[in-house]
């Protein structure tokens, strides 16, 4: 399966913003005196699992729209359905991982969680951009 376009260029874009709040992260607690290794380590931790977590939501999102032909009820029930076990699997696993780098490997729980987020604030930040750019196009006071 080839990725879309789309997808690749959306995660991409996560990635940057997981990225950007990452280091802004890891430097509050560089100035707050409590950086550690598991910090380091539990922020990237956490960050690379919120930017697959993005990406698989793309790959099902792209896996469900490719199965739908026209206004077939059975397939868009079965498109949601997927989404919707995907979501939940998703979540577990993004629970069990992070628990997994908290309780095993020792990672700063915040530190871990934290990054978790940063998929959803990099996207509400990517809304609001692009709503005030639209709006300055258009000339839209």
């Amino acid at each position: 399966m080839k990725l879309q376009p789309a997808v690749v260029r959306e995660t991409k874009r996560i990635a940057a913003g997981t990225l950007l709040m990452l280091a802004v992260m890891l430097l509050v607690y560089l100035a707050l005196g409590r950086l550690n290794t598991s910090v380091v380590f539990g922020g990237l931790c956490g960050g690379c699992i919120a930017v697959l977590n993005f990406l698989a939501l793309g790959v099902t999102v792209q896996n469900s729209v490719s199965g739908i032909q026209g206004e077939d009820e059975a397939q868009a029930k079965k498109a949601k359905n997927l989404m919707q076990f995907s979501y939940s699997v998703r979540m577990l696993l993004l629970l069990a991982l992070a628990a997994l780098g908290i309780a095993a490997f020792k990672f700063d729980g915040l530190a871990t969680l934290l990054p978790l987020l940063f998929p959803r604030i990099t996207i509400a930040i990517i809304s609001v951009t692009n709503h005030f750019t639209k709006r300055k196009e258009t000339g839209v006071k």
